[in-house]
């Protein structure tokens, strides 16, 4: 259990690596633009039920990621022990990736008349968690790039 902390963070900032790949990167750049236009456009911000709906979405996105690097971190496999990938471990991950994404779209369908302010908001939360699951599948598969 000494070792959970140290090697969460690590993953952590491993995910947040994966970001800076081009594909990913670019990905990121248009999403951020999006996000800021709309912003600008659609001030999401005076209305007090998409404030309450932002900070819902945030942290059960921020509690998904959390749990996904979690069962990296618990799921690891060794290399020098190689018996295969952890099966479990990767449904399990590959399930909070399916509920993350139907969250998303189910908030951003809820979020009548700021829908693009919500799509981009989601687009940038799944982006962080894909590099999330990167980091995740590696550990859970034993191959590492």
């Amino acid at each position: 259990m000494l070792t959970f902390f140290p090697a969460f963070i690590r993953y952590v900032i491993w995910g947040f690596e994966f970001l800076l790949f081009p594909p990913l990167c670019l990905a990121g750049i248009g999403i951020v633009v999006s996000l800021i236009l709309a912003i600008i456009k659609q001030n999401p911000f005076s209305n007090p039920e998409v404030r309450g709906n932002t900070l819902r979405i945030m942290i059960a996105q921020t509690f998904i990621f959390a749990l996904t690097v979690s069962i990296a971190v618990l799921g690891f496999v060794d290399q020098t022990n190689y018996h295969g990938p952890n099966e479990r471990a990767l449904n399990l991950e590959m399930a909070l990736a399916a509920a993350s994404a139907v969250l998303s779209i189910y908030w951003v369908l809820r979020m009548k008349g700021y829908r693009w302010y919500a799509a981009s908001l989601s687009l940038a939360q799944l982006l962080i968690l894909a590099g999330a699951n990167i980091v995740a599948g590696m550990s859970l598969t034993g191959r590492w790039l």
